[in-house]
């Protein structure tokens, strides 16, 4: 009987003082807003450059060698958390995120980097424009006009209590589905070039 695939995606891993800050923005927001709201909890956020969705088992060890080999050469950076927003838009907000700011050329180069590692072990490529975001939450059923107005004046005065951090490798990483969310496991590490340095 066959294995069943990972679901696997790539990441940086958030230091804990970028979480513990989240952590408190979402508990902000928990407080200001009536909705249908799933929060993320804290220790799971993490920012995701590429999702792969099922993977074979035998094919992690591939991964990781890509990986390592493609973000090897560069160097690492810092982002800091910056202003919030919803996907789609405002009138229907289906996602709550965080965003970045700060070495946003390093981290295309990255994102890139993933991707043709990615691509060359026989993952099919991204087709969509990647946004760097962080997800805080999401919103169960559609919201109302009056609940999308407040949601937005709560991200607009959304601010964060923690200094930049410094993007030193990425990792792949196992999501597990389960009825008290996604479970996260680190499978491999691949450090940027001079992250010892």
């Amino acid at each position: 009987m066959a294995e069943t695939p990972l679901r696997l995606f790539v990441a940086v891993e958030l230091p804990a003082h970028v979480r513990s800050a989240l952590g408190a923005s979402i508990e902000r927001l928990r407080s200001r807003l009536s909705g249908s709201y799933r929060w993320v909890r804290p220790e799971g956020i993490h920012l995701t450059l590429r999702f792969l969705g099922g993977v074979e088992a035998e094919r992690v060890d591939e991964l990781a060698a890509a990986l390592g080999a493609a973000v090897r050469t560069l160097d690492p950076f810092e982002l800091r958390l910056d202003a919030a927003g919803v996907f789609p838009n405002a009138r229907a907000p289906s996602v709550v995120w965080a965003g970045l700011s700060g070495g946003s050329a390093a981290l295309t180069r990255l994102v890139g980097a993933v991707g043709i590692a990615t691509a060359g072990v026989g993952e099919p490529a991204e087709s969509r424009p990647y946004t760097p975001h962080l997800t805080l939450g999401r919103v169960r059923d559609r919201l109302g006009r009056q609940d999308a107005e407040a949601l937005s004046a709560a991200l607009r005065g959304l601010t964060y209590e923690a200094a930049p951090f410094r993007v030193e490798g990425v990792s792949l990483m196992r999501s597990e589905i389960g009825p008290g969310g996604p479970r996260y496991t680190r499978l491999a590490d691949a450090p940027l070039g001079r992250a010892d340095a």
